[in-house]
């Protein structure tokens, strides 16, 4: 399945760039834009769901965050993190909203079954 990426030249910034992101000259970093089919895609793909099932449940999610962030509200959202509406400026356009996003820490999952430990060896 082809996927469809854009980038964006952009100032300096702690962007993880993406194995499809070509690579960026010295001192610019490159982002690739996933559009909404493809995050869809990979929402299926992570879920397990049906495609069916996950997109009217992704656009009412989306829908109702756009709604929450327009409204200057502050949003905690685990595992996902922390999203916190700085300014707001209404175009005609529609409404463009500055935010600051606390991502969370990824939470490393081990059952008793796992060869992995989170803790050190014994000789250490």
């Amino acid at each position: 399945m082809a996927t469809t990426a854009k980038t964006t030249k952009r100032k300096p910034a702690a962007v993880k760039e993406s194995p499809e992101a070509t690579p960026a000259s010295e001192g610019e970093t490159t982002t690739v834009l996933v559009k909404k089919p493809e995050f869809i895609d990979r929402v299926v793909a992570r879920s397990g769901l049906k495609k069916k099932d996950v997109k009217p449940a992704l656009e009412a999610i989306l829908a109702q965050l756009g709604e929450e962030l327009t409204e200057d509200k502050e949003l905690s959202l685990p595992p996902f993190g922390k999203i916190m509406v700085n300014r707001t400026k209404d175009t005609a356009n529609g409404t463009v909203v500055i935010a600051k996003v606390k991502l969370s820490k990824p939470v490393v999952k081990v059952d008793a079954n796992s060869s992995e430990t989170p803790l050190a060896d014994e000789d250490e």
